[in-house]
């Protein structure tokens, strides 16, 4: 009996061990075959544009998320869970531009793998290579070929001038646009060309240099260095000078020839006397350069000041030395030689001693705004007027 009892416990061992196997078959079984049932094909749901011409080619992927989220919904996924989902699929290319044709691509869709378990979601055809094919063949333009380049106003403050000249159907139509709006000698610039795309596709044109790079030369340039200024061009700076002390000094001689503190004679002299002068002597220079914001009734860019001696005559005698300032303004370098700007007036002023002269050039706007540097005078040629 007891034997008979032993081997009842063991046929209900077995029999247990093995409804609990059936059931661990049916769960695996209906966890494969509703794994089977949430499988989506991604084949149908993307579409590849492919346009240009060929070795131009551009590509781009779009999946159709209104098929994803119908295909969503008939899984029975809700549809706020449905959406998340979808806002995280990707459709992307391992090359989306300068396609040819017989170029092979790789096309990938991503998603957010976690949301993805927590659907009970799995994909397949999520990769697959794609070859291109259908591009027309197109002809190699040079947009910047009828380009004319120029620039006008003066370094630093230069303007950039783009004109198309062509009268190709296609680079007509092309626009330019530079890097810069203001530029000096020597900046480089990048000059872009502006076309439709579609433009360019239908004329067949293929734009190999969309950018081309040109450096910035021939500009009148405003000195900005009291080196710039050598033996030849210190010569431009006294023919300025001079022609403004000759436009002033006959006009103003009878209102400071008293005044002259090394006057020579006793008489004193009137607006009825006569006077002249000469031995216009260039003494000493000065360049003001604008450091940060020039000050009210200072030059823009530069200036220079120069000091020079000029003998006075009255009635026919030598009767002293006047000693003139003469303030020069934004003085530029052009086709080698140096000229102030048109319009720009030159001040002028008359002092007793070169040492007065000198004290008011280099107080005449201060440090503040202005890098002051002395003009080497060693090589000049006074000529005695």
């Amino acid at each position: 009996m007891v034997e008979r009892i032993k081997k009842l416990s063991k046929m209900q061992k077995i029999v247990f061990a093995s409804i609990c196997a059936a059931i661990i078959l049916i769960i695996a079984i209906c966890s494969i075959t509703n794994s089977h049932h949430n499988k989506i094909d991604l084949a149908d749901v993307y579409a590849i544009r492919v346009e240009g011409l060929d070795t131009q080619g551009k590509a781009k992927c779009e999946l159709n998320k209104e098929s994803l989220k119908t295909i969503l919904i008939d899984k029975n996924i809700d549809a706020y869970r449905g959406n998340l989902f979808l806002d995280s699929m990707k459709c992307s290319l391992s090359k989306t531009e300068n396609l040819k044709n017989g170029d092979k691509i790789l096309l990938t869709i991503t998603y957010d793998n976690t949301l993805a378990e927590q659907l009970n979601l799995s994909f397949k055809n999520t990769q697959k290579e794609i070859e291109i094919s259908g591009l027309e063949k197109g002809k190699e333009v040079d947009v910047f070929r009828d380009l004319e380049v120029s620039y006008t106003g003066t370094s630093p403050d230069g303007k950039v001038s783009l004109i198309n000249n062509s009268n190709d159907p296609f680079i007509s139509l092309v626009t330019f646009e530079s890097s810069q709006d203001i530029v000096a000698n020597g900046d480089k610039i990048v000059v872009k060309a502006i076309y439709p795309e579609q433009e360019a596709i239908s004329h067949k044109a293929i734009v190999k240099e969309s950018e081309k790079s040109y450096i910035v030369s021939g500009l009148p340039e405003y000195v900005s260095k009291a080196n710039q200024i050598d033996s030849k061009r210190l010569s431009d700076i006294k023919s300025m000078s001079d022609k403004v002390i000759e436009e002033n000094l006959d006009i103003s001689i009878p209102y400071f020839v008293n005044h002259l503190s090394d006057l020579n004679c006793d008489p004193v002299f009137t607006l009825g006397d006569t006077y002249s002068h000469k031995n216009i002597k260039l003494q000493k220079a000065y360049l003001y350069t604008v450091k940060d914001n020039p000050t009210a009734g200072g030059p823009m860019h530069n200036e220079v000041i120069t000091l020079s001696s000029v003998d006075i005559i009255a009635n026919g005698k030598t009767v002293g030395t006047a000693y003139i300032l003469v303030n020069i303004c934004d003085v530029i370098i052009k086709d080698g030689k140096l000229i102030s700007t048109e319009n720009n007036e030159n001040n002028y002023g008359n002092y007793n001693s070169l040492e007065e002269a000198q004290e008011a050039a280099e107080d005449f706007y201060g440090s503040t705004n202005y890098n002051i540097e002395p003009i080497n005078i060693g090589s000049i040629i006074n000529v005695g007027v």
